[in-house]
């Protein structure tokens, strides 16, 4: 949302009088018949970023066109939106480029100007030219379909829309490009958060944060950053030790409620983390713990700072059976009634796959054979990890983690897996190299290599030196894992990695995860004919594995029944290749 003003935008706790400022800015508009406006938020990106000044001019209702960008009065305030409708004599539909759900509908008489031009550093846009005018008609139908019952069809015809109008605007284009530039978004707020993140703050950080919240925060927009990245347990701790008294009282009790929630989800996980830890114990099987279960503990020292979903386990095949009638004797149940073997066995291909067993206390476990979904199509021998992995006490229970190594290389790979865009897992990493600071690097680029996954490391590593300024990478790291010149420009086709960080709560139009594959496979391609056929091999049997298991993998909720059961997968297929050629002009 946007909340527009000629001058300075009032403080959080001034906001309520702006009301009184509204009269004086139609009668501005009335007497000029022009008025300038600076945008503060982020529903209309990638048009409009925060900073961007806009030039607001007063035109007759009947002047109006679909596609128009208007300012309007809504609830003491006024925001800048995309008219999408135009049918009703009474009232007009507006909706946000950057967010899901359309405003309410606004009276005929609410709306204030229209939006003209508009200026962002050193661009000048004229929005009254023939091109942009096609443009905004082309961006209001996309956001007419995205309302429509939510379809694959519906989203492939909006995603259409929004491709053909940055093909045929370069301008808009090039301000598609420019979101992808996050220092020009949440500056203040998301370095205040990167601040908030550290486990431990230095007192130097504590005054400069102190300074910082007497200034003006967006509030909304820092708070919602917070939940979307699931760190709220962590900044509620930091912020207490910071003098609260510039920070609104609603922000301070929605956090705290973020460390209860935390601590009351991630106790009873523990709790019956060490129960079934103690049963298989019994019987001497051997797992691993994975991810957050493994590091909460002994990095964070309080699990609640770490909230978690879910408890990862890398068991044997060979165990499996006997693990599957220990969850059935704790009363862990699989709600789709799958095997994790049976599906491995019916595919004929290694895959990772995770099946998920929950018990009546709402505690899921996964579980999976294999530790890399990165490692296809030859999948590392998982010997190799459990020869190497370690003993930890988790859960007051001693059992096996991966060594240092081997977990850092499967903590920093995954981001792939969200575009880079996952800010607790950057700290994680972050905090575990504060843990680990003689961490054997050559070992991490050996086992990269071999393993094929330079190209996901090294953009993570990237991030974590430049954006999260964690210094004990050693260049020469950094260097030897470099992807070449040809493959970073593909893989910076589908990922601009400079906007990374943080997810965002506003919709966004390209969720990096059907680009996995695609990614990876420009991490692991190579001139060599026997490694193009292999992979070709792999990923026919990933798109069309055998009817047994299609049969098996559905059990007669075939999301898309024709063809035999393999429409679901065409379908995926597709729209993984369309997410692929729209990449370079959607706002991520």
């Amino acid at each position: 949302m946007h909340r527009e003003q000629k001058h300075k935008i009032p403080a959080a706790k001034d906001r309520i009088e702006f009301k009184d400022v509204i009269p004086l800015i139609k009668d501005g508009l009335d007497k000029k018949g022009t008025l300038d406006f600076e945008v503060t938020g982020q529903s209309m990106m990638p048009v409009f970023i925060p900073g961007d000044k806009i030039h607001g001019q007063r035109v007759a209702f009947e002047q109006l066109r679909c596609g128009d960008i208007v300012i309007f009065e809504t609830q003491n305030q006024l925001t800048v939106h995309r008219i999408i409708s135009l049918g009703n004599p009474f009232c007009v539909i507006l909706k946000g480029d950057n967010v899901e759900k359309p405003d309410i509908p606004i009276a005929r008489d609410n709306i204030i100007a229209r939006i003209s031009r508009f200026e962002s550093g050193s661009l000048y846009i004229d929005l009254e030219i023939p091109r942009w005018q096609k443009t905004n008609g082309l961006l209001a139908k996309a956001s007419s379909w995205e309302l429509k019952r939510p379809h694959f069809l519906t989203r492939i015809i909006s995603g259409t829309l929004r491709f053909f109008a940055a093909l045929t605007n370069p301008d808009l284009a090039d301000l598609v490009r420019r979101c992808n530039n996050k220092e020009t978004l949440q500056k203040l707020e998301k370095e205040i958060i990167l601040k908030l993140c550290d486990k431990e703050i230095t007192e130097t950080d504590k005054k400069y944060i102190g300074q910082t919240l007497r200034r003006y925060l967006d509030w909304e927009e820092f708070f919602s950053l917070i939940v979307y990245n699931n760190v709220g347990p962590i900044v509620f701790r930091n912020l207490s030790k910071v003098n609260t008294e510039d920070i609104p009282a609603w922000v301070i009790e929605n956090l705290k409620q973020s460390y209860v929630h935390s601590f009351l989800k991630t106790a009873p996980l523990f709790y019956d983390l060490s129960q079934f830890l103690k049963e298989i114990k019994k019987n001497k099987i051997p797992v691993i713990i994975l991810k957050g279960a493994a590091i909460s503990e002994k990095i964070y020292g309080d699990t609640s700072l770490r909230p978690m979903e879910d408890i990862d386990i890398l068991v044997k095949k060979e165990d499996w059976p006997s693990i599957r009638e220990t969850l059935i004797k704790l009363g862990y149940i699989n709600k789709e009634n799958l095997d994790l073997l049976d599906l491995e066995n019916l595919s004929a291909v290694a895959m990772e796959r995770h099946i998920s067993y929950e018990n009546k206390n709402g505690t899921k476990l996964e579980i999976k054979f294999y530790l890399f979904s990165l490692d296809f199509p030859d999948f590392a021998h998982p010997e190799e990890y459990w020869k190497e992995a370690v003993p930890q006490k988790i859960a007051q229970v001693e059992v096996l983690t991966l060594c240092p190594e081997d977990q850092f290389l499967y903590l920093a790979s995954r981001l792939i897996n969200v575009g880079f865009r996952h800010l607790l897992w950057f700290c994680d990493l972050k905090e575990f190299l504060l843990y680990y600071p003689k961490i054997d690097w050559d070992r991490i680029e050996e086992k990269a290599i071999k393993r094929k996954v330079t190209t996901a490391l090294y953009y993570t590593l990237a991030i974590l030196k430049e954006e999260f300024h964690v210094n004990t990478i050693p260049a020469g790291t950094l260097e030897r894992i470099r992807p070449a010149y040809l493959r970073r420009k593909l893989f910076e086709w589908f990922f601009n990695y400079k906007n990374t960080g943080f997810r965002q709560p506003a919709k966004t139009h390209l969720y990096p995860n059907p680009l996995i594959a695609n990614c990876l496979l420009l991490g692991k391609f190579s001139l060599n004919i026997k490694d193009i056929f292999k992979m070709l091999r792999y990923t026919l049997r990933v798109i069309f594995p055998s009817q047994k298991y299609i049969a098996y993998r559905y059990k007669n909720r075939i999301p898309v029944p024709f063809l035999g059961g393999y429409g679901a997968r065409i379908r995926l297929l597709f729209l993984n290749l369309w997410n692929m050629l729209r990449a370079p002009f959607t706002n991520p």
